[in-house]
């Protein structure tokens, strides 16, 4: 009995150890995992999946820091550097932009694009010829990525963000990246919708 006890509880430590590090990438995203090495030009990381286990090689200049679950240190793995254009700011504005990124990941909805631009797709899929259905749908989705990203206080995770700069960029260009793929979605859902509404009318006009 002791021993089924033992095996247990060593299988319950291993699973909640597994993915303790996080790594904290430029784009704002993470990924949970077991980071194996950071040496060189690549992070080497076992990565858990429903298949097993797997190593996987991680870019270092795709990486902002990781965070050691074991230690619960920090290690930032950016570097500013003022001749690079993707480096070029310094370690407080990344954060302050993967911050915003973060935040528009989590919190920006893109429920209004999408609707307007399948109204719009199917519109113009049912109104207009065949050859002229994507122009409007286009025009709209170019409206939509131009539109001002309002950046609402409850959404913001630290309010000392509010003041920064680089939080305001981040935030704006995830937010609107977002907003285009929502409605470059909504467009091409609707465009189809319309224009195979468009063929069965007509189908039923011949009849």
């Amino acid at each position: 009995m002791n021993k089924i006890l033992l095996i247990l509880f060593l299988f319950v430590c291993q699973n909640n150890s597994f993915g303790q590090d996080r790594i904290l990438y430029l784009n704002g995203t993470e990924d949970s995992c077991r980071v194996i090495d950071t040496v060189g030009g690549f992070i080497n990381a076992e990565f858990k999946y429903k298949n097993g286990l797997k190593i996987r090689k991680i870019e270092r200049d795709d990486v902002f820091s990781i965070d050691y679950g074991s230690t619960k240190k920090e290690e930032v793995i950016y570097k500013q550097d003022t001749l690079s254009q993707e480096n070029y700011f310094t370690e407080n504005d990344m954060r302050s932009m993967i911050a915003g990124e973060r935040d528009a990941i989590t919190t920006y909805k893109t429920t209004g694009p999408f609707i307007s631009s399948a109204v719009i797709g199917a519109a113009s899929g049912v109104l207009m010829p065949y050859w002229l259905t994507p122009i409007i749908p286009a025009i709209w989705v170019g409206l939509n990525s131009s539109k001002w990203i309002k950046i609402k206080r409850k959404n913001v995770s630290d309010k000392k963000y509010l003041k920064e700069d680089m939080y305001v960029v981040g935030y704006g260009r995830t937010a609107r990246g977002k907003r285009v793929q929502s409605s470059l979605k909504g467009a091409g859902i609707g465009l189809v919708s319309g224009i195979i509404t468009q063929i069965i009318i007509g189908s039923l006009k011949n009849k």
